[in-house]
């Protein structure tokens, strides 16, 4: 017979080798053979973390529900070990929900259905890679002979669709103050591949710079870049790269958890829109990474109909 339980925990602050967690609070629930969490909210890089997962291990594979979103993560606090974390004033957040088989995280990806996308406002690339991406060959030998510098990220947008792994680009968009790149195509968890296609808008003028879009092909560990030099990019401004992104990525910016003085280039380039996600933003813990005393809409719990609010038939 399958063991039940019902474990509350909460903590101040849980230590870490990398990166601190503060103001945990997790309700576990098995239920034969079913375990939830639900919820699993802590604080993590200066902001914090609203999750709930749900795992059915009567099936084999495991089969694993979990919606996740991500709030005011500062990436100097994310990555702390990275050579550029004491300059590094970049925030981030994102959601994600996904169901997927397997009795790992990776397996659990490479079977994944779902959303997800992300959005970061600051931080900062090599410019030789962003060179590269434009395939500006004079101004890209200038940077190796001289040494990579970081450009500031002004803002950058993911919104991806996952089917059996695959996940789809719906919106992608990297804005800096020298290009914008604006993508599509997708990434393959299943078999760990890249189909990426990179149409790049330079801010500046290099008589090498070919203008023609870039494909990124190969497997995670191996990627290739390489110039579509059939065809030009006709150039019309951030306009274009703007005019391509849907509307529902507006939905991400509370999740940058910037203050109402405080300005925003995302907000900024992408305007306010209304939610399209299916998450709402207004059911994030509040700012400041206390989710000690959260309360959202999902706060009352049947543990015998969580299949329910994941929408799994087991």
């Amino acid at each position: 017979m399958a063991a039940n339980a019902d474990v509350q925990f909460r903590g101040e602050k849980i230590i870490s080798n990398n990166t601190p967690l503060t103001n945990m609070t997790a309700h576990l629930f098995i239920t034969e053979g079913v375990i939830t969490l639900a919820p699993l909210n802590f604080g993590v890089a200066g902001g914090n973390l609203v999750s709930y997962i749900q795992m059915n291990s009567r099936q084999s594979p495991i089969v694993t529900a979990a919606e996740f979103i991500a709030k005011g993560l500062h990436l100097n606090q994310l990555f702390p070990d990275s050579a550029l974390a004491a300059e590094d004033t970049g925030t981030m957040g994102g959601w994600a929900k996904l169901i997927g088989h397997g009795n790992s995280v990776a397996r659990m990806l490479a079977t994944a259905n779902g959303e997800s996308a992300l959005i970061m406002d600051g931080g900062s690339v090599g410019e030789l890679m962003l060179r590269l991406s434009n395939l500006d060959i004079a101004n890209s030998l200038r940077v190796l002979l001289s040494g990579d510098n970081q450009v500031p990220i002004r803002c950058m947008v993911g919104n991806f669709k996952a089917v059996e792994g695959d996940f789809i680009v719906k919106d992608l968009v990297l804005d800096t103050a020298k290009v914008n790149i604006v993508g599509s195509g997708n990434i393959n968890f299943s078999d760990e591949s890249i189909h990426l296609r990179l149409v790049p808008e330079s801010k500046g003028f290099s008589l090498a710079s070919l203008r023609g879009p870039i494909a990124v092909r190969g497997s995670f560990k191996n990627p290739v870049l390489r110039p579509e030099l059939g065809e030009v990019i006709v150039r019309g401004g951030l306009a274009i790269a703007l005019g391509a992104v849907s509307s529902g990525v507006g939905a991400l910016i509370p999740l940058l958890d910037f203050g109402s003085d405080q300005e925003s280039n995302c907000k900024t380039l992408l305007g306010e829109a209304k939610t399209d996600t299916g998450i709402k933003t207004s059911d994030m813990a509040p700012r400041g990474g206390n989710v000690q005393n959260h309360q959202t809409k999902r706060k009352t719990h049947d543990p015998h109909r969580t299949a329910d609010r994941f929408d799994v038939r087991y």
